[in-house]
């Protein structure tokens, strides 16, 4: 009886430290985040009934289009095909200590504190030369093409568009650079004056308006 009940505590213990909480995230048909008391996760495939992970810190959404996200492990991140769960580019192998969601082929990785790019292979398409900015508001763009262009910040923390080829076709001058609406047009802010450039990086109002939306 001792020993039963010295290992049902354990059990229990084990349980509530690393067992299974039950709330879970649909991430695909055939895909699913199952959540653990450790607040860690776990990618389950609901076709093959299998983990295609091991506990991991968590796992972004994806892009329109689009179909790998981004998963972390402590101080490293990778990628997972959402339509899979199978890991697409391994976290432990590479030192990308952030990583933003794939758009138009491109993801933005940062490494020895510079943003580049990476496409599906995890072939280098930009070197590493752009800046992080801890001013950036991500749920507004996170580093992510849009029909060409995306948001990059410069070392002052200004930011401007690059293109697919790492080219600024914007200079970085602008404090903020939102996603571009459904119509192409990006909100752009200096000094919290508001703007708006069109869909060709042109600027169709300068930031002199208290509020634009």
């Amino acid at each position: 009886l001792p020993v039963v009940f010295v290992a049902f505590v354990a059990y229990a213990l084990y349980e509530d430290a690393h067992g299974r909480d039950y709330w879970d995230r649909s991430v695909s048909e055939d895909v699913t985040l199952h959540s653990f008391s450790d607040n860690k996760w776990r990618v389950y495939n609901k076709r093959t009934e299998a983990y295609t992970t091991e506990k991991i810190n968590w796992l972004s959404d994806v892009t329109r289009n689009d179909s790998l996200a981004v998963y972390a492990l402590p101080l490293r991140r990778g990628y997972v095909n959402v339509n899979t769960g199978r890991i697409v580019i391994d976290a432990e192998d590479n030192d990308y200590q952030k990583a933003w969601v794939f758009s138009e082929g491109l993801a933005a990785v940062m490494m020895d504190g510079k943003i580049g790019f990476i496409n599906a292979n995890n072939e280098i398409v930009i070197p590493f030369q752009f800046d992080n900015s801890d001013k950036c508001r991500m749920y507004d763009f996170g580093y992510v093409f849009h029909n060409g262009f995306c948001a990059m910040s410069d070392e002052k923390g200004k930011f401007g568009l690059i293109d697919r080829k790492g080219n600024w076709v914007l200079k970085a001058r602008y404090d903020e650079i939102w996603a571009p609406h459904d119509s192409g047009y990006r909100i752009i802010l200096n000094d919290s004056m508001y703007g708006i450039l069109d869909s060709t990086c042109n600027v169709v109002y300068s930031t002199e308006y208290d509020y634009i939306d």
